[in-house]
């Protein structure tokens, strides 16, 4: 596919990055539970999907700037109770 070329507009753009982290994000959270599910599948599944998520991410080319603000915007909503 070597004339593939992609073309996101900004919000298409912050979305996909927004995506990717929650679902990076939900890994995290399986692989932490892992011990009181079926452990060794559910950590390997877990971080299988982070390392695919990051590979995403990677080879998106993504500003790190946006990366990190738009996890800072996910995580906040995701975390929404005050004991997370």
């Amino acid at each position: 596919m070597t004339e593939w070329k992609h073309e996101l507009n900004r919000e298409q753009y912050e979305l996909l990055i927004d995506s990717l982290l929650r679902a990076s994000t939900v890994a995290t959270v399986i692989e932490e539970m892992a011990d009181s599910l079926d452990p060794a599948t559910l950590k390997e599944m877990a971080v299988a999907m982070r390392e695919r998520v990051t590979d995403c991410l990677l080879l998106g080319n993504f500003e790190e700037d946006d990366i990190k603000a738009i996890h800072k915007d996910v995580m906040a909503a995701m975390y929404t109770k005050p004991d997370a």
